[in-house]
């Protein structure tokens, strides 16, 4: 090879990177998955906590409708503060990559 290195050298370490971005990829995966499950569950723990305690008033066997429509609402307001959120976000992490060039 050019430097000395033999060819099955230089292939055997291609077949090693490629494995190891494979292996850097399912790494991300998992990262990925574990950070959804942890926003689906501050999510529920919010909704539960937040929404539950300021529509619930009367603890009871069933909700009533006004309660019923305050979860909904309160629910929704949570969901969408979070999608701006998410938004603000990703825009924040594409405006930073541009600029690390």
């Amino acid at each position: 090879g050019r430097f000395g290195i033999g060819e099955s050298a230089v292939g055997k370490c291609e077949v090693q990177l490629r494995t190891m971005d494979f292996n850097a990829q399912d790494l991300t995966g998992e990262v990925n998955n574990q950070v959804m499950a942890a926003v689906f569950e501050m999510l529920r723990t919010t909704i539960t906590n937040k929404c539950f305690q300021t529509c619930v008033t009367r603890p009871s066997s069933s909700l009533s409708g006004s309660e019923q429509q305050c979860l909904a609402k309160c629910t929704d307001r949570f969901v969408d503060a979070l999608q701006i959120v998410a938004k603000a976000t990703v825009e924040y992490d594409n405006l930073s990559s541009l600029t690390d060039d």
